[in-house]
């Protein structure tokens, strides 16, 4: 297991309470399991670490940043978000209410509290680093307004692999984490976001680029 959760927590929990990003009502464990552990390791960790990241590099670049909204849910506790009619299915963003959706639940095999119980969890640190690349992307739409749709899934896990960089600059990364980043690009191609191959290439030129400005993905 990464040892990013226990590096993290004390750092950056100035930085935010869960209270101030997440919604108590979609919040859905109650007791001990893969998706309360799942759900505890995003709020006390991931999500902290990756705001400072992208509110330190918005600083150096001298661009505004204002951190998503972020909403844990599972089928037993759906979450509605204004991009939808219906309940929320897998992680997503949502630009029409600025909130990052994450499945803590094990409906599929990208939910967290099955990537927990798998000990998964810089699986998990990536699809949320790539869901806060929309949300970057979001608040800077001149430089994204002629990108497809698949160009921006591309660019997203391209600043994934930025945030990846950065973790193992920090030394948060033990062995096996980035194959496993990597593995999941590969295995996640679709219609939407592009093939695998071209998903994980995507991350490698945020991963191996020589810095950790976003501009190494085309975001200025």
């Amino acid at each position: 297991m990464s040892r990013m959760s226990r590096l993290l927590a004390a750092p950056f929990a100035l930085v935010l309470t869960a209270a101030a990003v997440l919604a108590p009502a979609a919040t859905s464990v109650y007791a001990d399991s893969p998706g309360a552990s799942a759900a505890r390791f995003i709020t006390s960790s991931v999500v902290p670490d990756i705001d400072a990241f992208w509110r330190q590099e918005s600083r150096a670049e001298g661009v505004s940043y204002t951190t998503p909204h972020v909403v844990l849910f599972d089928t037993t506790h759906p979450a509605y978000a204004a991009c939808d009619s219906g309940a929320v299915d897998g992680h997503a963003y949502c630009p029409a209410d600025r909130t990052i959706y994450l499945d803590v639940g094990s409906a599929s095999s990208s939910s967290f509290g099955r990537l927990w119980a798998t000990d998964s969890n810089f699986t998990i640190v990536t699809i949320i680093a790539h869901e806060w690349g929309h949300a970057i992307q979001d608040q800077r739409l001149r430089a994204t307004l002629n990108l497809s749709q698949l160009q921006l899934e591309q660019q997203a896990d391209c600043l994934s692999g930025v945030f990846a960089h950065y973790s193992a600059g920090r030394g948060w990364l033990e062995p096996g984490d980035l194959q496993a980043a990597e593995a999941l690009a590969l295995r996640s191609g679709d219609s939407g976001h592009g093939p695998g191959w071209r998903r994980a290439q995507a991350f490698e030129t945020g991963y191996y680029s020589s810095t950790l400005a976003p501009s190494a993905c085309g975001l200025d």
